[in-house]
């Protein structure tokens, strides 16, 4: 009892699980030390008792304190004092019943385990071991411990085993097996006996032992000082759990359950799944579903390995188990949680809300287009051929929807076996690599938040290594890949849910930038320089003669199909009906072939001005251009023509103001229409496809929800800016045509601030050269850092302000205008205007009579302790800020 409670104590100061074990323990109420102190007054046991353990020596013999590491104890009493071994036959009867108890009432159910473990021990521990043989619980026997078990082990070994005829009390003839000692073993194992116990009970000791082993599949020997492979290095976690595996041989299921539980994966191979075994379809669902459960990887390979189908297992009501099975405290629960609109158990639209919510808009999960998705899908819960027709129409994919969970859950490994399984491998890891970047977004958990990062990471590496292979082997098939429609992915490309995920490294690899660069130039030749374009856009008289294109084998009627093996009803060989394969079809503009030959006079000159005027290149620099244009009037109008008369230059800009509206509204209701600019950092620029029909088979889809539309928008923030732009302009327009000269002026002011914001959004136009790109980046991280440096600088302005104008002019009248003039001087100081002059003024420049400095005749003179104080607190203060907290903020630009 002592070693047993020592063991429960050093497992709860290390376990990580804070689940507490229970140890109850059996002993005999004869022999308890100071038993008195769990007795009350009137007789009866004492709840909660008090008993201390003494660190002095115990006097009377045969008494012992009981064990503090237990959390439980039955006391058995018979009557007697001070004599051992009187609770074996109840702690027999005691076992036998929790041996023959299930853990579920259900076809989960499965005995619990029950197994004697012999450590050294005296007679009681011989006996103890008889009545466990006869209960039919197996017993391990620790070899090398001394005493008792020695004792056992040794005639383990010395013994062997034979089978006997026996006639039973029928007169019918059977066979069992003995254990049989030849006359020089058992002299050695009665000696040993003597040696150990004496020769009281000598012969009822040996009987014992003897009787012990006569059933050989429930003993089992684990030599201690042994190191060989068979016993896995002193592990005596598997010589329990073999001892049990042999005391239920016959139940296969049995054994696999406890190997799972135990996680011994060797112990599954070398002793469940062998050769001459074979499972029934199905016999092995529930335990994946507990291995999945328990992040048993190991183990649903080693399933898998064994032709266990994942579409079969996977269920709709499997599905919502995994989901609301999970952990409490988990961030999927959390998150989860919080999408539910009820207090119920998770559904699987909750499940397509969350995901939609981390991924993005251009992924709609099929669980948020049914109307009742609890019973629209149960049909799929039968295992018949009926319900594995629906599972194989797409709506539901087994194997991606465990992949799902298997991110949520930040299972790395478990996802990675679930990824191997499913199709389109690197669409699956850019999504995951999106989950996971978002769900390290949403927890302030800093272990967790690294973890997610660095699976987000591998899972980035894995879509990369991916499409080099197949770039490698084929450029063309490995193009198609990144531009081919995948419908388990919402009908999403590989180079949507990268731009989507803002998965730079991924779109800075050479299949993609080979694949945008293509699309950037679309019919027109790589040749062509940025001049010759310019001056062609400028001047399309020139095209005819300065233009290369592609050769004559693309025109605009060809078409690169991509079979996404999506079926249609139509019809075959004229009016018979049939089921059509439907090519999803892609329009490529541009030459796949290895060697492109520039062939200028095979177009006419109306295909060449149609390829010419649709290449992205050229819609780009047309923009660029009537965007100029667009500033160019707009400062016109600022600087000469901007009056109560409404101008035609005014009028032209409210039509383009319009225009610019409608497109924002586009994007907004379509998102995904054409691709943004994007823009990599210092691994790349991607060249923008940006207002381009003719790129809109890299993005489809729509958003599913207003609320979705609206975030993937706002999320761009060049939308943001868009927004404020035409915001502040109707702003201008309404106080323009109010009937007052002040909101006319107002409406000149807030058109200047207007036109400051729209010549900002040129940068979004720079953002796709590949110097001024990444410079654009690292504008953005300087803002970032650049806030957080004013929240600190404010300290200082305000403290610094308050303080030095509270001594300079004390007394002042409240007024709105006094928080500009507090604040002004502290903030123009950074910049090294000092404003001596105000500080040293003297009368008869200034004047002390509130009379004369409110009514603004003369400026209000400084105090006499303002003069000298004043100068003292700002040297302290420019001391801090232009050389403390500015070189800060340069040494922090720098690490940028």
């Amino acid at each position: 009892m002592k070693h047993v409670g020592e063991a429960v104590r050093d497992y709860g100061l290390t376990s990580t699980t804070g689940a507490p074990v229970v140890a109850i323990g059996v002993a005999t109420w004869g022999c308890i030390h100071k038993k008195k102190d769990l007795i009350s007054r009137d007789g009866n046991g004492l709840y909660p008792a008090q008993y201390r353990i003494g660190t002095e020596k115990i006097k009377v013999r045969k008494e012992a304190y009981l064990d503090p590491n237990h959390t439980h104890f039955i006391l058995v009493d018979n009557g007697t004092e001070h004599s051992f071994a009187v609770e074996i036959p109840f702690r027999a009867k005691l076992e036998n019943a929790v041996a023959n108890m299930t853990t579920d009432t259900g076809k989960d159910a499965v005995k619990v385990p029950v197994c004697c473990l012999v450590a050294e021990g005296g007679p009681g521990t011989l006996e103890t071991v008889h009545q466990s043989i006869l209960n039919n619980i197996p017993i391990i026997i620790v070899q090398g411990s001394g005493r008792a078990a020695d004792i056992l082990a040794a005639a383990y070994e010395f013994s062997k085993e034979s089978e006997k005829e026996y006639v039973d009390k029928n007169g019918k003839k059977t066979w069992r097996s003995e254990t049989e000692f030849d006359s020089t073993q058992e002299a050695k194992i009665i000696d040993m006996i003597k040696d150990v116990f004496g020769d009281k009970n000598l012969v009822k000791n040996w009987q014992m032992v003897k009787e012990s082993l006569v059933n050989r599949d429930l003993v089992t020997v684990f030599n201690l000082s042994a190191s060989t492979s068979n016993q896995s290095s002193k592990d005596i976690d598997y010589a329990i759990l073999k001892a049990l595996l042999k005391a239920n041989k016959d139940q296969v299921y049995d054994q696999l359950k406890l190997a799972l539980a135990w996680n011994r994966i060797d112990i599954a191979k070398s002793e469940i799944f062998v050769d001459d075994r074979t499972w029934e379809p199905g016999s092995l669902d529930d335990i994946l579903q507990s291995a999945i459960m328990l992040n048993r990887k190991d183990f649903i390979e080693l399933f898998l390995d064994h032709s266990v189908s994942l579409k079969d297992f996977l269920t709709v009501n499997r599905l919502k188990q995994l989901y609301n099975q999970i952990p409490p405290k988990c961030q999927l629960s959390l998150l989860l949680r919080r999408t539910k609109l009820y207090n119920s158990d998770v559904t699987m639209s909750d499940v397509g809300h969350l995901i939609q919510d981390l991924i993005g808009d251009f992924y709609a999960s099929h669980h948020l287009h049914e109307t009742d998705v609890s019973m629209g899908l149960e049909m799929l819960t039968n295992a018949n051929a009926s319900s594995s027709t629906h599972k194989g129409a797409g709506s539901f994919n087994a194997v991606q929807e465990l992949f799902f969970w298997s991110v949520l859950m930040n299972r790395q490994e478990l996802a990675k076996i679930f990824w191997k399984q499913g199709k389109d491998a690197i669409a699956g890891a850019l999504v995951a690599y999106g989950l996971l970047k978002k769900l390290a977004k949403r927890t302030e958990d800093t272990e967790l938040q690294k973890s997610l990062d660095r699976n987000a990471i591998d899972f980035s590496d894995l879509a990369i290594e991916v499409l080099n292979e197949c770039h490698e082997t084929d450029e063309r098939k490995a193009q198609n890949l990144l531009i081919r429609q995948l419908d388990n992915w919402g009908g999403a490309t590989c180079v949507l849910i990268a731009v989507e995920t803002q998965n730079k490294h991924f779109i800075s690899q050479t299949a993609c930038q080979s694949l945008l660069n293509r699309v950037w130039m679309g019919r027109l030749s790589p040749d062509n320089g940025a001049f010759r374009l310019l001056a062609c856009a400028m001047c399309p008289f020139f095209m005819f003669s300065l233009i290369k294109y592609h050769a004559e084998d693309i025109d605009a009627e060809q078409i690169d199909n991509v079979s996404d093996d999506k079926p249609r009803v139509g019809k075959e060989d004229g009016n018979k009906p049939g089921i059509i394969r439907q090519q999803t079809q892609i329009s490529f503009q541009t030459n796949y072939q290895p060697e492109e030959r520039e062939q200028p006079t095979s177009l006419s000159m109306l295909q060449k001005l149609y390829y010419f005027y649709t290449a992205p290149v050229i819609i780009f620099c047309h923009n660029v251009l009537s965007y100029l244009i667009f500033l160019a009037l707009f400062s016109i109008m600022l600087l000469i023509d901007l009056s109560t008369n409404v101008s035609v230059i005014e009028i032209i800009l409210i039509v383009w103001v319009f225009s610019i509206f409608a497109e924002e509204v586009r994007q907004f209701l379509n998102p995904h229409f054409a691709l943004r600019m994007i823009t990599t950092s210092q691994e790349g620029s991607v060249r923008p496809t940006t207002y381009s029909k003719d790129t809109s088979y890299l993005v489809t889809g729509s958003s599913a929800t207003i609320n979705a539309k609206l975030k993937s928008y706002l999320s761009d923030s060049w939308n943001l800016v868009d927004v404020l732009t035409i915001t502040l302009f109707l702003l201008a327009l309404l106080l323009r045509f109010l009937p007052y000269d002040n909101t006319f002026e107002a409406a000149r002011v807030v058109y200047a601030i207007n036109f400051v914001i729209f010549f900002f959004r040129i940068l979004h136009i720079f953002s796709v050269h590949r110097e001024l790109g990444p410079k654009l980046v690292m504008i953005g991280n300087m803002v970032k850092d650049l806030s957080y440096f004013m929240v600190i600088l404010m300290v200082f302005v305000t403290s610094y302000a308050v303080a030095s104008y509270s001594i300079l002019y004390p007394n002042i009248s409240w007024s709105w205008d006094i928080v500009l003039k507090v604040l002004r001087m502290s903030y123009w100081n950074m910049y090294g205007e000092l404003f001596i002059e105000d500080i040293e003024l003297e009368e008869p420049n200034c004047s002390f009579d509130a009379a004369i400095y409110n009514a603004g005749t003369l400026p209000r003179c400084p105090t006499e302790v303002g003069r000298y104080a004043t100068p003292i607190l700002m040297g302290i203060y420019v001391l801090f800020v232009n050389v403390l907290l500015l070189n800060l903020l340069i040494a922090m630009f720098r690490l940028i």
